[in-house]
């Protein structure tokens, strides 16, 4: 059954139906344009008459506010205001002081203002209010002055609390004589300067009156209305009470310093001109009955749009059958394509597109195809590569090449808050990687990428220098490029390099050693770059010896945790130290660390339920590509084991309490140190360290430091010693090095501490 693709907005069926109307639009769009001239004339005296209101109300308004904002910063910036953020309860005697300086300054700046009732600042930290006449507790200027039935004192607090640079807010305000109206808080927090936490509320009352005054005496009021509206859609004033501003109204959507927009309002249409206030965030906005301009351009209007429709419907239809006909061949040329794409429809922009798409999909196939066989050594005898790659506009300069592979190790942390197709994923993490990688290469030479066995293969054409700088090149260009993607990517990947080799014949050889050398990610750590030519043969040295393997078993058996994974690292680091061991001797290697771990089970008389456990785990671990996961695993393995078998064997810890006596009868020696103790008993510092910490929680250096300070603060209490003589007895080297330990442990200094004891002796 015959079907069109169906396709978005850009479709070229679309293209062409809008090509053809292009032709029949024409009277439209004279007919579009006189109406638009119209409906301009009308729009122009709209704007011109509102533009004039308000105009008067800005020049009016704006000056008084200017006043109000120069009063205000004055008062943020007085030494005596500026003082008193930081006070605190209770009020010291200074600070009272301060407070009545402030009064009389900020008296002197507010009270001559003719539009300010009333001015007052909030401080904070210190919960009190100053106002023009007093100090005020907040909860007492609350109740005189702001309190109504409808008005709770949280609500007022949480005003005060905000964050505030000139800001005006409608509250109820009650004067001196005790009449109660709607007043503007003109606010701002302080410091002025400062951003952060406000520390101060400074709040200038202004009459309701003063701000209705100016837009009351403004021409043609009686045909419309004015209103004064803040930031926070807010009405401050307005020219007729009973009228609210509809919510479609607000100052976000009244963008720009002036303009004109129209809403239905009450089921009329109104003409909304505003202008924004130079002082103040604030917009006044005027709202006029479009009816008013319009009547004499409403017969053009309709006969203009009746025109319209019928010339529309008419040339719509005829450029639709035009546009079908001509699209049905092409429509069967993408039923073909769509049919053996594979990729989805819904990501190609129109016909066209999905024909380049399929093409250019194709290419990529046909280019990936080429560079595998190319560097796997796959190509026929006679096959004319320099063709094959000027096809696929790949131009090789010179005779040297060397082969990159990258393999993708985490990419995690990138897709953590979605859920995506791992294979989507996966692509599109390649495409981050390889096109990172190839641009930092091709800084120095040319460098091309593609898709091979689950990696990314990068071909590089070496330009100039010699092999060993080459090599260098690569090494930190892939670095740089690693760094890169890590920081902003948190994508992680292991990189292999090649040696460089001479002519196309080369590059299958590059590629086996790029291969060769990821394989070394085992013993070299997954994310590493490792270069060919640093993997050297060296003679077989199996370093895991009979002698250590039966250390190892004794250690497990006796469920001595520190000492068999003190064995554990000790052959682990003798395997690191040969770097470039041949990968099959490592793997022989962990498993035959796996089989000593199940030999000492065995002749421990391990719970063969446990046993079972844990050579699953061992199985598992060898499945690892990284030898640390693998030591990590290990180690956590022989501690549990080793743990086990020491509860079951519960044997005393006299190394402890042996350790801790000699400490409490040696502490004062100046040399004696982790190293000493370690001397004393003949054992190894971190082994010893190991110990004491996992039966007492503390590390030996602790315990010594402890046994000090105890001393140090008898001697403090009992004696009166100078700081220096008391150190030197209870074994510190110098009085600043007791000094800082004494206040680490006691969060107190040795002299504060004497004054402390003598005080309290005193009471």
């Amino acid at each position: 059954m015959k079907r069109i693709i169906r396709f978005n907005r850009w479709s070229i069926l679309w293209s062409w139906f809008l090509s053809y109307s292009l032709i029949l639009l024409i009277p439209i769009l004279i007919g579009f344009f006189v109406y638009v001239q119209v409906r301009q004339l009308v729009e122009t005296e709209i704007n011109r008459a509102n533009a004039a209101l308000l105009e008067q109300v800005k020049q009016v308004l704006d000056g008084q506010m200017d006043s109000i904002n120069r009063m205000s910063v004055q008062v943020a910036f007085l030494p005596q205001v500026r003082g008193l953020l930081y006070a605190e309860q209770p009020l010291t005697e200074q600070t009272r002081y301060s407070i009545t300086l402030a009064l009389n300054e900020f008296k002197n700046l507010t009270v001559a203002h003719e539009m300010v009732a009333d001015s007052y600042i909030y401080f904070r930290k210190g919960n009190f209010l100053l106002s023009q006449s007093a100090v005020y507790d907040p909860d007492d200027y609350f109740q005189t002055h702001h309190a109504t039935s409808n008005n709770a004192k949280n609500e007022w607090y949480s005003l005060l609390n905000h964050k505030y640079m000139g800001d005006l807010v409608v509250y109820p305000y009650t004067n001196d004589i005790g009449v109660t109206k709607q007043a503007i808080l003109y606010m701002r927090s302080l410091p002025a300067e400062d951003r952060g936490e406000s520390l101060a509320t400074s709040v200038s009352v202004l009459e309701l009156e003063r701000f209705q005054e100016p837009i009351q005496k403004v021409n043609w009021i009686n045909q419309g209305s004015v209103f004064i509206l803040n930031e926070e859609n807010g009405v401050l004033a307005s020219t007729k009470e009973d009228i609210r501003l509809p919510s479609s109204i607000s100052y976000g959507q009244l963008s720009g310093k002036s303009g004109t927009v129209y809403e239905t309002w009450d089921g009329e249409e109104m003409a909304v001109s505003y202008i924004s206030s130079d002082s103040a965030r604030l917009k006044y906005i005027s709202v006029l009955p479009v009816k008013v301009f319009q009547e004499k351009s409403s017969y053009i209007r309709n006969l203009t749009i009746v025109g319209l429709l019928a010339t529309l419907m008419i040339g719509a239809a005829t450029a639709y059958m035009l546009a079908r006909r001509s699209y049905h061949p092409v429509n069967k040329l993408v039923r073909s394509l769509s049919s053996q794409a594979q990729f989805s429809i819904a990501e190609v922009k129109n016909e066209y597109s999905l024909i380049f798409h399929a093409l250019d999909q194709q290419n990529k196939v046909l280019r990936n195809y080429l560079f595998e066989r190319l560097m796997k050594g796959r190509l026929e005898m006679n096959f004319p590569l320099s063709e094959a790659l000027e096809t696929h506009g790949i131009t090789f300069v010179g005779e040297r090449y060397a082969v990159l592979l990258i393999n993708i190790e985490d990419y995690s942390e990138m897709f953590k808050s979605q859920h995506a197709d791992n294979e989507s994923q996966r692509k599109f993490v390649q495409m981050i990687v390889g096109n990172i990688v190839e641009e930092m290469c091709r800084q120095q030479h040319l460098a091309y990428t593609t898709d091979l066995d689950d990696m990314l293969a990068l071909l590089i054409n070496v330009q100039d220098g010699s092999d060993e700088e080459v090599q260098e090149e690569l090494y930190r260009l892939i670095g740089e490029a690693r760094q890169v993607i890590e920081t902003k990517f948190n994508i992680h990947f292991t990189t292999a390099i090649s040696r460089i080799h001479l002519s196309t014949s080369g590059i299958p050889m590059a590629y086996q050693e790029a291969w060769k050398a990821m394989e070394y990610k085992m013993l070299m750590g997954s994310t590493e770059i490792i270069q060919y030519e640093q993997l050297q043969s060296h003679e077989p040295d199996y370093w895991f010896t009979w002698e250590k393997e039966q250390r190892l078993i004794t250690a497990i058996k006796a469920g001595e945790s520190v000492l068999a994974l003190g064995i554990l690292d000790e052959v682990f680091d003798a395997m690191h130290a040969h770097k470039l061991l041949p990968i099959e001797m490592v793997r022989c290697f962990l498993f035959d660390m796996a089989g000593t771990v199940m030999k000492a089970l065995y002749e421990a008389d391990y719970s063969r339920v446990s046993m079972t456990d844990h050579q699953k785990s061992l199985w598992r671990l060898l499945e690892c590509e990284n030898v640390n996961d693998i030591q990590k695993g290990l180690s956590d393995i022989l501690r549990q084991i080793t743990n086990d078998l020491s509860q079951k064997k519960n044997r005393p810890s006299g190394l402890v309490d042996d350790l801790t006596a000699y400490i409490q009868s040696h502490y004062q020696e100046a040399n004696l140190g982790v190293a000493a103790i370690a001397e004393h008993f003949g054992m190894n510092p971190v082994y010893l360290t190991r110990v004491y910490k996992e039966h007492t929680k503390d590390t030996l250096l602790d315990a010594l430091n402890k046994a000090r300070i105890h001393a140090a603060k008898n001697l403090l209490a009992d004696s009166e010693l100078p700081i220096k003589d008391i150190a030197e007895q209870v074994g510190f080297f110098s009085s600043n090095t007791f000094i800082r330990t004494f206040k680490k442990m006691e969060s107190i200094t040795p002299g504060m501490y004497r004054d402390m004891l003598k005080g309290l002796m005193k009471t």
